[in-house]
């Protein structure tokens, strides 16, 4: 083969490798949890239990977006409802440490998700109770694979300008998947002990993010491919 057919050859490859590289990398994988920030105003792809609204005006800013869901332990369902809801065993919300959970109102969404994929979400707990109040322990909570307390009447809280007296501001929890598979994400938030003293919870800006695609891998043979082209070129000087 001649020396111009070769560095053609050559060079057809790095750019098919280039293009495969922009390919993968112009078009991830989509994110499964859809309407995550709630944006469209309401609650498409999600489902609820107890009281549970999307507002643009709760008094507090939102992460993602105009809006945000809001859940209340006013009128609230009970939580045997709420665990057969979440699909949780039946008592499991009174295991957490905080007493008998009463009720309150819980958010799902099933989704599909690849082993490697980060969920996350950004959270913020609003309490009536006394903090921290070891008698009345209300607390939220999210429901993946398992179930994790977020917060209680025992963390740090600060002024509230929302119809609550305090909050935690917002936080992001952020949670690995190992197991391709089926998962349903649930949000709730729990009166605990006394039914009279109400307690909240405002979630935003909700993500399944999948795992990079191989475009990095991709890409270090492109340009190692390139760097065997700038070499024959070198070759090709010296030779003439």
């Amino acid at each position: 083969m001649s020396t111009l057919a070769k560095s053609s050859t050559l060079t057809a490859s790095v750019l098919g490798l280039l293009s495969l590289s922009t390919v993968l990398v112009a078009a991830p994988s989509q994110a499964a949890v859809i309407n995550g920030s709630f944006e469209s105003g309401d609650f498409t792809g999600w489902k609820k239990i107890g009281t549970a609204v999307v507002t643009n005006a709760y008094g507090v800013d939102t992460t993602d977006g105009n809006y945000q869901a809001g859940l209340s332990t006013v009128s609230n369902a009970p939580a045997a409802s709420i665990e057969k809801f979440l699909g949780l065993t039946r008592g499991s919300l009174s295991t957490l440490g905080n007493g008998v959970a009463n009720g309150g109102a819980a958010i799902k969404q099933t989704f599909t998700a690849s082993a490697g994929d980060v969920v996350s979400f950004d959270w913020n707990f609003l309490t009536d109770e006394g903090t921290p109040n070891a008698r009345n322990n209300d607390f939220a909570f999210f429901s993946l694979n398992g179930l994790t307390e977020l917060a209680d009447t025992k963390v740090s809280f600060v002024d509230s300008l929302s119809p609550f007296r305090e909050e935690t501001g917002y936080q992001t929890t952020s949670y690995n998947i190992t197991t391709a598979g089926t998962y349903t994400l649930g949000f709730g938030v729990i009166n605990s002990g006394d039914r009279k003293v109400q307690s909240g919870l405002l979630i935003d800006n909700v993500s399944s993010e999948p795992v990079p695609e191989p475009a990095s891998m991709l890409g270090i043979l492109a340009f190692g491919a390139l760097g065997g082209k700038k070499l024959l070129k070198r070759r090709q000087q010296k030779q003439a």
